[in-house]
């Protein structure tokens, strides 16, 4: 922090002895001074080297007329430069590093897959059947709770989807995600595209697997928590996310729990766009997405896999000032060696110095008005293009370098070291004198950028008016990419190659579809056998035929154990049915077997 000179520094600067008139670095203290008369412009020229010329000799006993205590005095460039650093108190130009936190921690993928493990698999990680059973509940409840009131207003339209809705199930549930994904794959303006017989524009996926008015009940009715427990904004208690609490902290403690990240960590922030109405809606001119809700994200600074995130919520529903932000962002991450990379929004020496204190490392761009900067020496100083100026306090660098414009920097980890690299300009490639701290951060600065790009390639983009399903969906993706940076880091280098993000969810999008084909079969078979095991059944002659006055079918029960005993379908053929199952039974054995035992196949008589 910058401190007013006292007399007495000034004076000790001021008995430096002078240099020669030719040398560098020399300043005249009364070139300014009005009261004296300018000199002769060949006398008060300088040389092409910027050194003030020592005045003739017959000038000299004009020095007379210099009135008491104004005496012409010069500061040497060493002088001047101890000026200047006992302003900056506590920075000095010695770069002497310090011992500095070593990161010795393993990295890599902590979840339960391998290899062997297929995206699907990975991707249930973050999206688990407990996870779909709890949002199928909730979005019951909540379509249940609407009728209810619609009903009790008399209110219902006969065509409309309240009127026909249907309990969702399970089976129903996965292959919805499916075609979501198959929309963020699929790009079409509107969503009744997605169904349509035209020719031009049909996909036939999504009719093959659901109707549009099905799909369109549960987008509608998608619900991730129950309203009856929400408390109303200024009450005490007040949750600005409870609409999507259980599915957000799901992931804050798998993303975390998932995957142990490299030494470089990345805090930055990040938009899930929205122009709709919620009282915590920012503008940020920087993101592509510039209207939207903020949030808080500590990547992995190589993958961009997100470890932990916050949701910005407006002022007052916690504190968001830099410092608890941090505390909160890298509670599991503090006294392991990490380097954290920050933009110039929270950089400052405070900031770095706490997070020395817990063995982490920072680099970061910074604002030239933070406290406890070094004004005099850095930040007031003009730099030409390629030049640097630095200032260090123990632990900490502060760093300008002038490019197109200048770039101020602090690190805890680095030298004032610089490296020759080679650059594209208009010009063609040419090689450029650049700090490693710039080079580094340039480097590693990207974590939250790389996890943004990733999640822009094949985002669900549907116009909502509820801001929380624009986050929910938004959480949804980033799952995914979390799974694909999982997936990724379980294969080798040659089966990386032609790994595609889009391949990915296209796996993903098969494994749902497979799952909810298999459930329904499940869900089919179950209801099936408890009608016939349960239900009143009777026994009647199959109904006679336009061709046959008496038509017989093959039993299925000795269709089924003859198959299973063989592997041939017995053909024994019979006249009677039940009507309820629409299966042909023998009578009396087969119709009381498949009525009687759930596992008439296996059946043994005693």
């Amino acid at each position: 922090m910058a401190h007013n000179l006292d007399e007495n520094d000034i004076l000790e600067a001021l008995e430096e002895p002078t240099l020669d008139s030719g040398s560098e670095g020399e300043i005249d203290e009364i070139a300014e001074d009005p009261e004296f008369p300018p000199s002769d412009s060949s006398d008060s020229s300088s040389d092409e080297s910027g050194n003030v010329p020592s005045q003739p000799a017959q000038q000299e006993s004009s020095s007379s007329a210099v009135p008491q205590g104004r005496k012409r005095q010069r500061v040497s460039a060493e002088a001047l430069r101890r000026i200047q650093c006992n302003a900056d108190t506590g920075w000095s130009d010695e770069d002497n590093l310090p011992i500095i936190p070593v990161f010795e921690e393993e990295s890599g993928v902590t979840a339960s897959i391998d290899a062997a493990s297929s995206p699907f698999e990975c991707f249930e990680l973050f999206f688990p059947p407990s996870i779909a059973k709890h949002i199928k509940v909730e979005t019951n409840r909540y379509a249940s709770s609407v009728i209810a009131k619609i009903r009790r207003e008399k209110r219902v339209v006969k065509n409309s989807l309240w009127n026909s809705w249907q309990p969702v199930k399970m089976h129903e549930f996965y292959l919805f995600f499916s075609i979501v994904i198959h929309m963020c794959l699929v790009k079409k303006s509107k969503l009744r595209e997605y169904w349509s017989t035209n020719k031009f524009v049909s996909t036939p996926y999504p009719s093959s697997v659901m109707s549009r008015n099905r799909f369109a009940a549960i987008l509608s009715n998608l619900h991730v928590n129950d309203n009856a427990t929400y408390i109303s904004r200024g009450n005490e208690n007040h949750d600005p996310l409870h609409k999507i609490r259980p599915y957000f902290d799901h992931l804050v403690e798998i993303f975390a729990s998932s995957y142990a990240p490299s030494e470089n960590l990345t805090i930055d922030e990040g938009v899930c766009g929205f122009r709709g109405r919620v009282h915590f809606r920012v503008y940020m001119k920087n993101k592509p997405e510039k209207y939207g809700i903020k949030l808080f994200i500590v990547c992995d600074a190589a993958s961009g896999y997100v470890l932990k995130m916050e949701v910005y919520c407006g002022k007052g529903n916690a504190d968001n000032s830099i410092m608890p932000l941090f505390q909160r962002l890298l509670q599991n991450y503090f006294d392991k060696g990490h380097t954290v990379y920050s933009d110039r929004f929270y950089t400052s020496p405070a900031l770095f110095d706490f997070l020395w204190e817990r063995k982490t490392k920072a680099v970061g761009t910074c604002m030239s008005n933070r406290k406890g900067l070094p004004k005099q020496t850095v930040i007031k100083r003009k730099l030409k293009k390629g030049e640097t100026a630095y200032m260090r306090r123990k632990h900490l660098l502060c760093l300008k370098w002038r490019d197109t414009r200048d770039v101020l920097l602090l690190s805890t980890k680095h030298k004032m070291t610089s490296s020759l690299v080679q650059v594209r300009t208009k010009e063609g490639l040419l090689m450029k004198n650049k700090p490693d701290a710039i080079l580094d951060y340039n480097v590693n600065k990207v974590g939250v950028d790389r996890s943004d790009q990733m999640i822009a390639y094949y985002p669900f983009k549907r116009r909502q008016l509820k801001w929380w399903k624009k986050l929910f969906f938004h959480m949804f993706t980033m799952a995914i990419t979390n799974a694909y940076v999982l997936y990724r880091a379980t294969r080798s280098k040659e089966q990386k190659k032609n790994l595609h993000l889009s391949d990915f969810m296209l796996k993903i999008g098969e494994g749902l579809l497979v799952k909810g084909t298999t459930l329904a079969k499940e869900t089919c078979s179950t209801t099936i056998s408890s009608n016939r095991l349960l239900g009143r059944h009777f026994a009647e002659k199959i109904p006679a035929t336009e061709n046959k006055s008496q038509p017989t079918r093959t039993c299925k029960v000795c269709a089924d154990r003859g198959k299973a005993s063989t592997g041939k379908v017995s053909r024994r053929e019979t006249i009677w049915w039940c009507s309820c199952c629409g299966v042909a039974l023998c009578m009396p054995d087969c119709f009381k077997l498949y009525h009687t035992k759930a596992n008439y196949i296996s059946y043994v008589n005693d």
